[in-house]
């Protein structure tokens, strides 16, 4: 009997729902609270239960996140220096894979960090939230873009900052526009005022 409770919770420690079965100690949350070092929840519950309450509640879980990072960030920092440390030519070729895999997340990852480093306020937004809610038109030459052009073709979609953040605009909603690449490439760091008025001669 004492060899079945060494790596069973003890009689009346089972996971608290009722739907599941599990009793093993190896398979519960971890809790200083615990009488023995756990709670009567197992993780897959509590994986399950956390996740559905992040898609319920997303802004305080991202609040809970930022939180706890301001927190640890010491912490986290170094253990991501270690990571990258211990093998940097195989983070590089991970690094290369994953932002070639995930092309929108890292033009997403450049626009914040610049917005970032010129003291602008930033918002939380995917460029096709922009693109979707101006039609992918110009809104310049009021010409119809496409995002699946290559790079640097003149119809090309991109993301266009009317004030751009170099003049103090904002990474937001309210200041983001659509555009092509022609039309972005020529405006550079003027307003959108600045540059119609240039062309309107």
């Amino acid at each position: 009997m004492e060899l079945e409770l060494s790596w069973r919770v003890r009689p009346g420690r089972e996971c608290r729902n009722w739907w599941c079965r599990e009793d093993r100690v190896a398979r519960m949350v971890k809790s200083r609270e615990g009488k023995d070092g756990h709670v009567t929840q197992c993780l897959r519950c509590a994986t399950t239960q956390s996740k559905l309450w992040r898609k319920a509640n997303p802004d305080r879980a991202r609040a809970t996140k930022r939180g706890w990072y301001r927190r640890n960030r010491r912490k986290v920092l170094d253990r991501n220096a270690a990571y990258r440390n211990r093998d940097p030519e195989a983070y590089r070729l991970w690094l290369k894979s994953y932002w070639a895999a995930n092309p929108e997340r890292m033009r997403q990852a450049q626009q914040v960090r610049r917005a970032r480093k010129a003291n602008a306020t930033v918002e939380r937004f995917k460029d096709t939230e922009i693109f979707e809610r101006d039609g992918y038109v110009c809104y310049i030459c009021t010409r119809l873009t496409d995002p699946s052009s290559p790079p640097h073709t003149p119809l090309r979609t991109v993301l266009e900052h009317r004030i751009p953040l170099k003049r103090g605009g904002d990474h937001s909603r309210a200041n983001c526009a659509t555009a092509c690449w022609e039309c972005n490439s020529h405006k550079g760091q003027m307003t959108d005022t600045e540059f119609l008025a240039l062309i309107a001669f």
